[in-house]
């Protein structure tokens, strides 16, 4: 029987929380991939924040930003 991807990626978190705790190496490259994420990431959650405060937000407004 099949696990569902949330209960993997909860496994997998675990694991990875579990090694940053003692592997330093480990920690080190997460913590630069993690950085490299967010800076490529900024722009759309800037986006996203201003559509949700300005009112006239659609779905189809935040489909394409989330899809893009």
């Amino acid at each position: 029987m099949p696990v569902p991807s949330s209960h993997n990626s909860t496994l997998s978190d675990k694991e990875d929380a579990k090694k940053m705790a003692v592997d330093a190496m480990f920690k080190l490259e997460h913590g630069v991939e993690d950085k490299q994420k967010s800076k490529e990431v900024l722009p759309t959650l800037e986006q996203l924040k201003v559509l949700a405060f300005s009112g006239n937000t659609t779905s189809a407004d935040i489909c394409t930003l989330t899809t893009a």
